[in-house]
């Protein structure tokens, strides 16, 4: 459904209300703990006059939740059966 969301947000024509989407869908994906990536990209033209794109990505993800077991007793067992 965010992908949607994000193609929607891709196509305004006013800059302002795409990036007013753009930070909504990220609001609830943080709210939902939903992993996702940005993609920045910068475009500059060097001395020789060759055009240098410089593309970034950033991976946000939720922090997994760990359990530590020291035995193979499934969590939430009982031991007494």
């Amino acid at each position: 459904m965010l992908n949607l969301a994000e193609m929607t947000a891709d196509v305004q024509i006013n800059e302002d209300d795409r990036d007013d989407a753009r930070d909504l869908i990220q609001s609830v994906a943080e709210l939902f703990n939903i992993a996702n990536t940005q993609i920045e990209h910068e475009e500059t033209t060097n001395d020789d006059g060759d055009v240098v794109v410089t593309i970034k990505s950033h991976y946000n993800a939720p922090k997994p939740k760990l359990t530590v077991v020291s035995d193979n007793t499934p969590v939430g067992s009982n031991d007494n059966d």
